[in-house]
């Protein structure tokens, strides 16, 4: 996976969204993840210390947040 340095998410998509975009590399394609995926997933976002961030729109976030999200995408793939 590439983690750029500039931080800039485009998007008003959910962190969980933006996270899981980490599961497929086919772009037009629907994320659907499997209870493994999801569980994976869900540790990472723990991990990476965004579990309270699901929801919120991660164009929003601070520049550490949002740091922090795409690592945890990075980290998914």
């Amino acid at each position: 996976s590439y983690l750029a340095q500039d931080r800039e998410i485009a998007w008003p998509m959910p962190v969980r969204d933006v996270v899981a975009m980490g599961l497929d590399n086919q772009p037009g394609v629907t994320i659907r993840p499997s209870s493994e995926d999801a569980d994976r997933m869900a540790d990472i976002l723990w991990q990476c210390g965004l579990e309270h961030l699901t929801d919120r729109p991660a164009n929003a976030l601070s520049g550490g947040e949002r740091s922090r999200v795409l690592l945890a995408r990075a980290l998914l793939s």
